[in-house]
């Protein structure tokens, strides 16, 4: 079950960078997104276990060079969410297979499914909301965001870790 979502998501990650940038009139980008998408997929269905960061990595390049060039931010947002998502997939599927023995293994994927598809939702909505709301920060107030948004990944890491214990 995670395998299929896994090659789905490598799909959407494509698909979404590469109509992005067909819309975009960009036809050499979309040629090469559109290679990048298979050659993940072939790797993920081979069992390339380097093709994961690969495939991220040139999506994030992509995602990132696209809103550079002020193409739709949706779909470049919404492929590297896809691709985000791909990659812990598969990252997920390659753990599971080099393990000998995995007690209820289909409910395991099911709680992990579940995260991931909370965490890549509430990244959809908080990246929605951002690209349509247009703030102005002084220079103070973005300096205590950013002590802020420090202070609680800092407190985020602390908990997890207190979790794993």
């Amino acid at each position: 079950m995670a395998r299929t979502i896994g090659a789905l998501c490598i799909f959407l990650a494509a698909g979404a960078l590469v109509l992005g940038y067909s819309l975009g009139g960009l036809w050499v980008g979309t040629w090469i997104l559109g290679l990048l998408g298979l050659l993940w997929l072939f790797g993920y269905w081979r069992g390339w276990d380097w093709i994961a960061p690969m495939g991220l990595i040139g999506c994030t390049v992509a995602a990132a060079t696209g809103l550079l060039l002020e193409l739709r931010a949706g779909w470049m947002v919404f492929g590297l969410v896809a691709a985000l998502c791909a990659w812990d997939l598969q990252r997920f599927v390659l753990r599971l297979a080099v393990v000998d023995r995995v007690e209820d293994e289909r409910a395991m994927t099911r709680r992990h499914l579940g995260r991931l598809l909370a965490v890549a939702g509430l990244g959809l909505v908080l990246a929605a909301v951002a690209l349509e709301i247009e703030v102005r920060l002084t220079f103070l107030m973005a300096l205590l965001l950013g002590l802020l948004a420090a202070w609680g990944l800092s407190r985020t890491i602390a908990f997890l870790r207190r979790e794993s214990d």
